[in-house]
């Protein structure tokens, strides 16, 4: 890494590199790290001493700042891609799944404003151009531009007759729902990797990238069971769950006749849930995988942790399953696999 870019670095996040006794303390964390001597505890302690020391707005500080302020969280990357998943499907429930539609010649709830804004980041700049042929930041200035509020009532209304270009652009923006992981295992440890270059610490390469599963399974520890509150303060959960969520006790019949057998729980994720009420019953939770893992359920979790579970008696159909017990607070344990407490 260039001088430059790491001046722009510190510029940019309004940090300095990390000195005196913080450092030699996050010294002996690295040294523990690449040694393999440590637990989620040690990964903690990295987090936590580095996390005023990297860049802003990067997937480093978003880990270190949750396990920091560990409650309910209302900010951040993860914050902003869990309320981005609850508008679109409170927008589903309300206007779409429902004869109900959208009437914009009437005042409509405030978060269509906010949904919209939200979805337009979904976009990449490439193709906001291909397909409006405009930049993100006028959009959202037109988006911006066309409501008046009523805080009272909560509503925004129409200021005047839309253009058909703006028309469509609306259309398009309510017309999808998208989630999409804010972590990955390898982009996790490139942020790393940078935070102990930007910092100048002194580390083997090699010998992280032997330690980088265990690292991973330690942050996913520290993730589990860990609250967001997003838009309406509605409380959105993230746990650690598995690729597949359970295996059926006998095989499964394919579309041609054939057996079907999941022999395996696939990789270990963390999952965002946000909460939907769905034709007054708001008690569904909806999810997607917020962070990814290249980490094998069987290699990873105590064999206890996993259940049979019944599932009724569905003709020609398995009536019990194989599920992962994630539901109880997470430790690791001494063979660094995941444990109930």
């Amino acid at each position: 890494m260039s001088e430059l870019h790491f001046q722009y670095l510190i510029w940019k996040g309004k940090q300095m590199a990390i000195e005196g006794f913080e450092r030699y303390k996050v010294e002996k964390t690295v040294k523990k790290i690449v040694e393999g001597n440590f637990d989620e505890n040690t990964v903690d302690g990295l987090l936590m001493g580095l996390r005023e020391h990297c860049a802003s707005n990067s997937v480093f500080r978003e880990i270190a700042h949750f396990v920091a302020h560990n409650k309910v969280r209302n900010q951040g990357l993860t914050n902003s891609e869990l309320e981005a998943f609850y508008l679109s499907l409170r927008h589903f429930s309300e206007y779409v799944g429902p004869e109900k539609r959208l009437d914009f010649s009437v005042p409509v709830p405030m978060y269509i404003k906010k949904l919209l804004m939200v979805q337009l980041d979904k976009l990449t700049d490439a193709e906001i151009r291909k397909k409006y042929r405009e930049r993100r930041k006028v959009l959202k200035s037109r988006i911006d531009k066309l409501f008046n509020f009523d805080e009272g009532k909560g509503t925004i209304l129409l200021k005047e007759a839309v253009s058909n270009p703006t028309a469509k652009l609306i259309t398009d923006l309510l017309s999808f729902i998208q989630a999409r992981p804010v972590f990955t295992q390898q982009l996790v440890l490139d942020q790393i990797v940078s935070t102990l270059n930007i910092n100048n610490l002194m580390f083997e390469m090699s010998d992280l990238v032997l330690q980088s599963d265990k690292i991973v399974l330690c942050i996913l520890a520290l993730l589990h069971n860990t609250t967001y509150e997003t838009a309406d303060k509605a409380i959105s959960k993230c746990y650690i769950s598995s690729e597949h969520d359970l295996i059926p006790l006998g095989p499964l019949v394919g579309l041609h006749g054939e057996a079907v057998v999941n022999s395996s729980f696939g990789k270990l994720s963390l999952k965002g849930t946000v909460p939907v009420n769905w034709r007054g019953r708001n008690n569904i939770w909806a999810a997607f995988s917020i962070f990814l893992t290249d980490l094998l359920v069987e290699d990873w979790c105590e064999p206890s942790m996993v259940k049979i579970v019944s599932v009724g008696s569905t003709s020609g159909l398995p009536t019990h399953v194989l599920k992962v017990d994630f539901d109880r607070p997470l430790f690791i344990n001494d063979d660094f696999k995941l444990q109930p407490l």
